[in-house]
């Protein structure tokens, strides 16, 4: 992890009230790239964010919180592996004005979800 991922955590949370990025999130994310040659059963998910109101969700596994950048598998109508910007999410609005929450109590590999998710 960059030692400045800890330093901009919170560049990412919408409110105090509910974090996106926690210190132990932070702490936990690895940088891009560092599960590049790892097995999807040893790649742990780390956040987990969705669209409570539609279409969408999104499991990270490693950023670059810093230029809020993320890798994981995203799922929309269809899961692949990928990108996303952070800021883009931070910036959703769905139906009834809500955005992307996290889900705060998800634990489990890229290999549970893509099991899950192709089920």
């Amino acid at each position: 992890m960059s030692t400045r991922n800890l330093q901009f955590y919170q560049k990412w949370n919408k409110s105090k009230k509910h974090m996106w990025i926690t210190k132990a999130i932070a702490t936990a994310m690895p940088d891009l790239y560092a599960n590049e040659d790892k097995k999807p059963e040893d790649v742990p998910v780390v956040l987990k964010l969705f669209n409570p109101c539609g279409a969408g969700t999104w499991y990270i596994t490693e950023a670059d919180l810093d230029e809020g950048i993320a890798f994981g598998y995203c799922v929309i109508h269809e899961g692949e592996l990928g990108y996303v910007s952070l800021a883009e999410l931070t910036a959703y609005k769905g139906r009834l004005g809500l955005g992307i929450e996290r889900d705060e109590h998800f634990e489990g590999t890229l290999a549970d979800v893509m099991q899950k998710e192709y089920a």
